[in-house]
């Protein structure tokens, strides 16, 4: 039994409880080599990117030698604090790179210690064409965007904010169909919108037209609206979600490949005054805010894993996975290599923390 060298990429395990600070591995590309009795105990680094992790090369004592690759599939997780006096974030960048769309859903992961105030959440400042997301006092959560020149709103009724309390909240617009989310549940549901709504956030006249968070910006006037709470996995998507998308929210992380998914900050940094929007690029500045590790439980769904193989052309090879590096289950077909390098994809469901590519012919 020989092994190959292999390398693995975007890799995010099915179904994995997360409710502490944790690791993912995104993006690799890595080499684990074969053919020695005593692998060395060393850890390799990530490419650079949105996640981080590392993988370590471990002996298989059942298989007399050889490296197996070994990874950690928790996501790394965070969010951010805001004190409810002077904090607050911004961006000047625009979402969807600007539309005007009739279709759209906002949602986030909050923890609103004081449901009883009025707090502005975020949203877009310029006159007229902004939109923006506030809790009323009372436990509310109410959406409201105008144009051209007549503000469109709608309203939960009171007590769907629990003060204190991790909660998914999620913005639907089809058309003029409004619709809010709580934990995946449908509170509200208005024709009550206009059908059109603007993401461009650049300069427009003499309105700032910036993105904000935690706070009302009244440009000339004092600002007032002060979130007190935490955030986490703000996303803008560029369709309307169905009721059982969003409700599979409430408890599971989307993929980052999900059709219609433009932006996703995670406010997952932990350190610093910036913050980076994972998918879209975007970034934004943060004042007077605090970084927490404290976040929702959720799931991470399954991504696909993509597996270079540097082999020995007309051999015969198998990849396999186990959990415990006992047992080792089939993850690929056996297959015939047509060259020095092949290249394969399949689902990472349950196919374990370690890896190995055998020589069966």
């Amino acid at each position: 039994m020989r092994f190959a060298m292999l390398e693995l990429e975007h890799i995010m395990k099915n179904k994995i409880p997360v409710k502490t600070l944790g690791l993912v591995m995104v993006g690799i590309g890595l080499a684990v080599h074969g053919y020695s009795q005593t692998p060395p105990a060393t850890k390799y680094q990530l490419i650079p990117g949105p996640f981080s992790s590392w993988v370590e090369a471990k002996a298989d004592a059942e298989s007399r030698g050889g490296y197996v690759l070994e990874y950690d599939p928790q996501r790394v997780r965070g969010s951010v604090a805001f004190n409810g006096i002077n904090s607050y974030a911004t961006m000047s960048q625009s979402f969807l790179n600007g539309a005007t769309v009739s279709d759209f859903t906002i949602e986030f992961w909050i923890k609103n210690n004081r449901p009883e105030i009025y707090q502005h959440f975020g949203g877009k400042t310029e006159f007229w064409k902004e939109w923006g997301i506030g809790f009323d006092p009372g436990g509310k959560i109410g959406f409201m965007h105008a144009w051209p020149n007549t503000y469109y709103t709608m309203r939960t009724t009171n007590g769907v904010l629990i003060a204190g309390q991790w909660q998914h909240v999620a913005v639907v617009g089809r058309g003029t169909l409004g619709s809010i989310y709580v934990d995946g549940i449908l509170v509200t549901q208005e024709n009550c919108l206009r059908g059109q709504i603007s993401f461009n956030a650049a300069p427009s006249g003499g309105a700032i037209a910036g993105i904000t968070f935690g706070f009302r910006d009244n440009t000339t006037l004092p600002d007032d609206g002060w979130f007190s709470g935490e955030l986490a996995d703000f996303r803008i998507w560029d369709i309307a979600l169905s009721a059982a998308q969003v409700a599979s929210l409430s408890s599971t992380d989307p993929l980052t490949t999900s059709q219609g998914l433009r932006h996703w900050i995670p406010f997952n940094e932990g350190k610093g005054s910036t913050f980076t929007d994972i998918i879209g690029g975007l970034q934004g500045q943060l004042f007077n805010t605090t970084w927490i590790t404290e976040v929702p439980s959720l799931t991470i769904k399954v991504e696909t894993v993509r597996v270079t193989m540097h082999v020995k052309p007309a051999k015969k090879y198998q990849l396999e996975a186990s959990l415990d590096l006992k047992t080792w289950s089939k993850v690929l077909d056996p297959f015939v290599a047509a060259s020095s390098e092949v290249v394969q994809s399949f689902n990472a469901i349950e196919v374990g923390r370690y890896f190995r590519l055998v020589e069966i012919e």
